[in-house]
């Protein structure tokens, strides 16, 4: 008996010495870690969450429900069936219907959520929707001030900050004021397998008997509830006897106050969750269908009259030959994309072979074959894209006469249907086909994916009855990628529906636009919205931009110049691939020269911040990429339409959920400008940044705090003016040195900041206070360069 209690004892301090605790009463169970707190009451089905320090109640009479059965049924006998100290496995059984089981896990910042059922029952049961958290009055207490909430829908639905509560594909932030507090919360999927997730806070709910003791907090006359629910248009189907504990799971945090960081946190656990590693998009892709068919008469259904031939695999071989000759290829590698878009009734979706690929004129010798093709672009070094559909808006599922000859792999037998990828023979198949062009396609687009999923998925009729329609989308995208390979780039067009990320881990990009080759500043702020998924747990893509054009829509009076620059900085920035509709053939000096300023696109995972995204009354126009705590790259998007000169402002220090920058307010700052190659001047941290903005104009600004000796400020080489170019920049008390990646016969300009010294060799400018270097090269060459200074 001693020796129990010792070890009881035992256990409880090596628990609080990591910062985690149980407590088991007999109605409550609670874990806790030194951010929050989970009570679930055994004798109603309900739960809380607390955030510490403080005991802030932030979800309070919580519970969850399976189809019409909840936690809080009146003849539920609920009881735990497994724990540790940061996970809670709670069985809520009853005599008339299945036995709901519920999870909870305790992460350092933030609360995982399952729910499953055991069915008792004697028949099958199709379970549809469930919800891991409902009814969960948020933040009960005194009354908010300040409300904003963000949605996070997927494809082309329009991602904006709102002042009231909301619903939301994939998750949802509330942020608001409490006693002048501020909160944030991020309700969110976590892991996906079998269902879509959803994420909604309603005001002036029907909620249960509030929690005893709280006030509630309103909007309008009521409290506001929180709730999470998972949905599948087919559903899971589960057997007498059998216990479902899907893998999807659910997000929740309410303890990190700053909604830029608690989303970007929410992003970096998605990432780990999903295993989504997409590859980066550091090069822009020329795409066959927009430089050759989509303005050519005729070209349509016949890639020989596309421009250039552009669309046959010769064509696009000799546009990489194109792309070599302009000099491109010395500042970033480039993709071409095959369009195979054939809308005949005998075309090749579904066989995906070579031999149809001829068939229909897209190869053409002497690049006859995917071997011959690819390796021609790679000889160029180019990277070799092509496209599939496995539905049609044209109402055609796959080739008829693939269909024909495949009827037994078509969903339900039917003949107007697609592949079932619930059977294993398709599975193989698909990994086959895909296999095939390993090591000469590098990756590929899928289209028409809301048609896949609205008119094929959804319907069912899977010769695999147990599978989802999430499932089913998921393990084609799955079995593409498996054949390709991981070190491939799939693109998911996934533009209306099914407007969840059901991808993540597969596919490195998603589209954000119908087809267009134009840019707007609802678009870019589609994916810059996004901004901490963004090169995290997927890519976005814009569609694709005329280099001559993109910036023309309805309202647009600016210069050509400003536009081209406005719409490659803006891509840069909001989204993480660049998709051009030109070929190389047509592109001026001046175009290619703004063009390779932007190239490579960053590998890290991470984006830039649209920081007055909850402060400003329309699109973001302010976006904040902090390279260092004391160098930020900041750009000002002048994004009113119609367009006008207009002045742009942004608080150097301050909160970020205020619009401010969060630097130093005690330092000083550099301020200079990469497009109009100028010194913006030294500004206070307790100062804010003004500048008058030209209309349609992007403007990117290196932001440094003033050291006490020189230092860069820029270079001409990137638009991020340092960070991708120099490398190793160290002072080492009387010379400045470091190590610049030099284009071949390209001068690279470095300005820097003389900082009260003289330098040796170089004139002072700008009032004693700035110099400028050149390097220059034969060919490309990582140059080490040491300034001396007096």
């Amino acid at each position: 008996m001693i020796k129990s209690i010792q070890l009881t004892v035992l256990l409880f301090l090596c628990m609080a010495a990591i910062g985690l605790t149980e407590t088991v009463t007999p109605s409550r169970v609670t874990l806790q870690n030194q951010q929050t707190r989970f009570d679930f009451d055994l004798s109603t089905g309900t739960y809380s969450v607390t955030i510490l320090p403080g005991n802030a109640l932030a979800i309070g009479n919580a519970h969850a429900t399976v189809e019409n059965w909840a936690s809080t049924d009146s003849l539920c006998q609920r009881n735990v069936v497994d724990r540790s100290p940061d996970r809670l496995v709670v069985q809520c059984a009853r005599p008339d219907g299945p036995t709901l089981m519920l999870e909870f896990q305790l992460h350092s910042e933030f609360v995982e959520l399952r729910t499953g059922l055991k069915n008792t029952t004697h028949a099958p049961l199709r379970i549809k929707t469930f919800q891991p958290l409902t009814s969960g009055v948020v933040f009960p207490g005194e009354s908010w001030s300040d409300l904003r909430t963000l949605n996070a829908p997927s494809g082309a639905n329009q991602t904006k900050v709102a002042d009231a509560v909301c619903a939301s594909a994939n998750n949802l932030l509330l942020t608001f004021k409490q006693s002048g507090i501020r909160r944030s919360v991020v309700l969110g999927a976590l892991k996906t397998a079998d269902f879509t997730k959803w994420a909604k806070v309603a005001a002036d709910a029907v909620l249960p008997t509030a929690v005893p003791g709280e006030r509630t907090a309103s909007i309008g006359s009521g409290p506001v509830a929180a709730a999470l629910e998972a949905r599948d248009p087919i559903g899971k189907l589960v057997e007498p006897g059998e216990t479902y504990f899907p893998e999807d799971s659910f997000y929740l945090d309410a303890g990190t106050s700053n909604p830029f960081e608690a989303l970007e946190k929410y992003g970096r656990q998605l990432r780990e969750a999903t295993g989504a590693r997409p590859n980066p998009y550091d090069f822009p892709t020329v795409c066959a269908w927009y430089a050759g068919v989509w303005k050519t008469s005729g070209a349509q259904d016949h890639p020989e009259k596309s421009a250039y031939k552009i669309n046959t695999s010769s064509g696009l071989v000799e546009e990489a030959r194109k792309m070599e000759e302009s000099g491109f290829l010395g500042y970033s590698r480039a993709a071409g994309r095959l369009v195979p878009d054939n809308y005949t009734a005998n075309n090749p979706q579904g066989w995906w072979d070579d031999e149809h690929w001829r068939l229909h004129g897209l190869y053409t010798e002497p690049y006859g074959s995917s071997a011959a093709f690819g390796d021609g672009m790679h000889s160029q070094g180019v990277l070799a894209f092509t496209y599939i559909q496995p539905f049609s808006w044209m109402k055609t599922p796959l080739s008829r006469d693939f269909r024909e000859q495949h009827t037994g792999w078509l969903c339900a037998r039917d003949l107007n249907r697609s592949l079932d990828c619930s059977q294993p023979e398709v599975q193989a198949y698909l990994r086959g086909k895909f296999g095939a062009l390993r090591g000469h396609i590098d990756g590929l687009m899928v289209d028409y994916c809301d048609e896949f999923w609205t008119k094929e998925v959804s319907r069912g009729g899977f010769d695999d009855a147990h599978m989802t329609a999430t499932a089913f989308y998921r393990q084609f995208f799955r079995c593409v990628k498996d054949g390709l390979g991981p070190n491939s780039w799939l693109h998911e067009r996934n533009v209306g529906a099914p407007n969840n990320d059901l991808t993540l881990g597969i596919v490195d990009s998603q589209r954000t636009a119908g087809d267009t080759d134009k840019i707007s500043p609802e678009l870019v702020s589609r994916s810059g919205l996004r901004w901490y998924k963004n090169r995290v747990a997927m890519g976005y893509d814009m569609d694709s931009k005329d280099l001559t054009s993109a910036w023309k829509i309805k309202g647009w009076s600016g210069t050509d110049q400003d536009g081209r620059r406005m719409l490659l900085t803006m891509a840069y920035v909001g989204a993480s691939r660049l998709l051009l509709a030109n070929s190389f053939r047509t592109l001026t000096p001046e175009v290619l020269r703004d063009l390779e300023r932007v190239f490579p696109y960053p590998t890290e995972p991470r984006s830039a911040r649209p920081v007055d995204a909850f402060t400003c009354s329309g699109w973001p126009r302010v976006y904040d990429y902090a390279v260092t705590p004391d160098w930020h790259q900041v750009t000002l998007f002048n994004n009113a339409l119609p367009t006008r000169e207009e002045s742009l402002s942004v608080p150097l220090s301050g909160e970020n959920a205020d619009g401010a920058l969060g630097l130093d307010s005690k330092g000083d700052y550099y301020v200079y400008d990469f497009w109009n190659d100028c010194f913006v001047g030294r500004i206070k941290g307790t100062e804010s940044l003004r500048q008058t903005v030209r209309p349609g104009e992007a403007r990117m600004l290196s932001i440094r705090k003033v050291e006490p000796h020189p230092q860069v400020l820029s270079t001409n080489r990137h638009l991020m003016q340092g960070c991708l170019d120099l490398a190793d920049v160290k002072w080492d008390g009387h010379r400045l040195t470091g190590k610049a990646r030099v284009i071949g016969g390209e001068p690279f300009r470095i300005v820097l900041a003389l900082n009260g010294r003289t330098p040796e060799n170089l004139k002072a400018c700008n009032d004693g206070r700035l110099t400028t270097f050149e390097l220059e090269r034969p060919r490309n060459e990582t140059v080490e360069w040491s300034i001396g200074f007096k």
